[in-house]
């Protein structure tokens, strides 16, 4: 992996922040659920951790349907700094048969952060 340009453990500042996350419930953040987010992963993925969404938009900022014009995009997630730099630099998780070298780590990727159907998920 490392003569391919993985790193295929986390950075100690990376492991310390991790160690620092804990999530709790804020009232405060706009529900998004009603958008039509879609994912690059596949049906069977338990780490759901890229998603989107867009829109085309007119220039006035209404919806329309029309071809070409404006489109405005949300991405799932927001940057986190070190974890962020890990997962930046490896662009995805590596399935090596035996072992699974994550993009995220799998406490965010299949639990914290994961877009799991039926489970609500809040930034971090």
């Amino acid at each position: 992996m490392i003569d391919h340009g993985f790193s295929p453990d986390f950075p100690p500042e990376a492991e310390r922040q991790l160690e620092t996350i804990h999530p709790q419930p804020d009232h405060s953040l706009r529900d998004l659920t009603s958008l039509f987010w879609s994912s690059i992963d596949n049906d069977d993925s338990r780490d759901l951790d890229q998603i989107e969404w867009a829109e085309r938009v007119c220039p006035l900022g209404r919806r329309h349907s029309r071809p070409g014009g404006r489109r405005r995009r949300r991405f799932g997630g927001r940057q986190s700094h070190s974890i962020d730099s890990h997962a930046a630099q490896e662009t995805t998780t590596v399935y090596a048969g035996v072992r699974t070298f994550p993009m995220l780590p799998e406490r965010l990727s299949t639990d914290l952060t994961s877009l799991s159907e039926n489970q609500d998920r809040a930034e971090l």
